[in-house]
């Protein structure tokens, strides 16, 4: 696949999901991780995106102004996380049938609005209301 014509169809999807995975992008366009990740740091090199480094992962958004994750969905996460007071990363995956990367985006959507925290425990994330 040819690197200008990958990244033109990189924009769209990033503008499509507002914060992206390189796994996500790897995944959807059936590329190497690797593959994407260079793709994605010639984006960023262009100005057409920025990096934000997220403890393990890192996060992709355009440079233009943010398209926060829909309300319903913010709404369904907040009502699990209320139902169940502490929750994972991966039982989130589980429950909403989404990838973890999904739900950790999702998730660190929410921990930057101050509506919920991540608290580390020996290799898990933790998330409870804050």
């Amino acid at each position: 696949m040819e690197s200008h014509s990958t990244q033109s169809k990189l924009v769209p999807f990033i503008r499509k999901f507002y914060i992206v995975t390189t796994s996500e992008l790897a995944f959807h366009f059936k590329i190497s991780w690797n593959t994407a990740e260079k793709y994605l740091l010639e984006l960023t090199l262009q100005n057409k995106i920025t990096r934000i480094k997220k403890q393990g992962v890192n996060l992709w958004t355009l440079n233009s102004k943010p398209k926060p994750t829909p309300r319903k969905t913010q709404n369904k996460f907040l009502n699990y996380i209320i139902k169940n007071k502490v929750v994972t990363t991966s039982e989130l995956a589980s429950y909403f049938k989404i990838s973890w990367n999904t739900a950790e985006k999702y998730l660190l959507e929410l921990t930057l609005q101050n509506k919920i925290t991540r608290i580390k425990k020996q290799g898990v994330n933790l998330w409870i209301l804050k």
